[in-house]
């Protein structure tokens, strides 16, 4: 008897789970360069005792935390975006990786299968777990929040369509 098995695709699984994993985690990288602007705008706001402006991401800080990113803001800055870079450099490597996988290694639907556990498995922990108040919570959350990401396709204006 010959029996045919069905195995999918761990490199496809790994591949497009740590790709969608790397996205979301790149998202903390979107408001990173905008810190520079709360730390000016919070200093002001301090020195001249200024209550009447609007608050910033940094209001809520104790004078200590405010002090500390002050100064290690600008030391770990060009670590952040050699980083930045550096996942985006691996990133296209794995995409080269999986455009191979898809050509040359497994039948179609153990690839298929393997792409739709890795999208429910990202989906599951992004967008439901780490939503949760047990979890770390997502990236960019913290202390302050500086990551301003909305859902583009939240944002859409959808109008209805005028009748001719």
């Amino acid at each position: 008897n010959n029996w045919k098995g069905f195995d999918i695709s761990g490199h496809c699984f790994l591949l497009i789970f740590s790709n969608l994993i790397m996205l979301e985690e790149g998202k903390a990288y979107l408001g990173w360069e905008r810190i520079k602007d709360f730390l000016r705008n919070e200093e002001h706001r301090r020195m001249n005792d200024d209550q009447d402006k609007s608050d910033t991401p940094l209001t809520k800080l104790k004078n200590e935390e405010f002090l500390h990113l002050r100064n290690e803001f600008p030391k770990r800055t060009p670590y952040v975006r050699m980083l930045f870079c550096m996942m985006a450099i691996l990133m296209i490597f794995w995409d080269f990786m999986l455009l191979i996988t898809v050509l040359y290694f497994h039948m179609m639907i153990e690839k298929v299968v393997a792409s739709a556990f890795a999208v429910l498995t990202w989906f599951g922990l992004y967008k439901f777990f780490y939503t949760q108040s047990l979890s770390p919570g997502l990236p960019g959350e913290g202390v302050f929040k500086y990551v301003v990401w909305k859902d583009p396709v939240s944002n859409l204006n959808r109008k209805p369509c005028a009748k001719q």
